[in-house]
């Protein structure tokens, strides 16, 4: 395997790390510990502006990497999470915006380019396959996923959940 970055990667590693040693202090992010979403709206999408959540979307839905390779670029930003212990929604997000990319109906892509601007926030709710299914039909974690939104709006950060149900996504 080729651990040898490219002069964009590298470029691309040192400028989120600049970011986020300039806007993660440890002091910031131990105060965003006990705040309700746990982490800051203006720094996620000033995170994505520097491409965090489009580095896995198709270049045709709004994404692209910096080398090519994804998921390679996408660990250079987890592993500057790692470092400064950032907070925010970097695996979710890319998850859910690279799965209905890919994989969503017409009406669900274009919330992609949501997810990449930073200005939706998603994640995704799955169920395990038996014995563990425990959690019961898909269907019903949506409608209780409603429900938990609607009865405490300020402290539900999430404005996508994704479950899959079948062959169809719930958003």
């Amino acid at each position: 395997m080729d651990f040898q970055l490219t002069d964009d990667q590298e470029f691309f590693r040192e400028t989120t790390q600049k970011f986020l040693a300039a806007e993660c202090p440890i002091v910031k992010v131990r105060e965003l510990r006990s705040s309700v979403q746990g982490f800051e709206r203006d720094y996620w999408r000033q995170g994505a502006e520097l491409g965090w959540v489009s580095l896995v979307v198709p270049e045709a839905q709004g994404g692209g990497s910096v080398s090519g390779r994804g998921v390679a670029d996408l660990t250079l930003v987890a592993d500057a999470f790692g470092t400064h212990v950032a907070p925010g929604p970097l695996l979710p997000c890319n998850v859910v915006a690279s799965t209905l990319a890919r994989s969503g109906s017409a009406e669900q892509r274009e919330l992609v380019s949501g997810l990449v601007a930073g200005d939706v926030v998603a994640t995704w709710a799955y169920m395990e396959a038996p014995p563990r299914d425990a959690l019961g039909d898909m269907a019903e974690i949506a409608r209780a996923v409603e429900y938990l939104a609607s009865q405490s709006p300020r402290n539900y950060t999430h404005e996508l959940v994704v479950t899959p149900a079948g062959d169809r996504w719930i958003p």
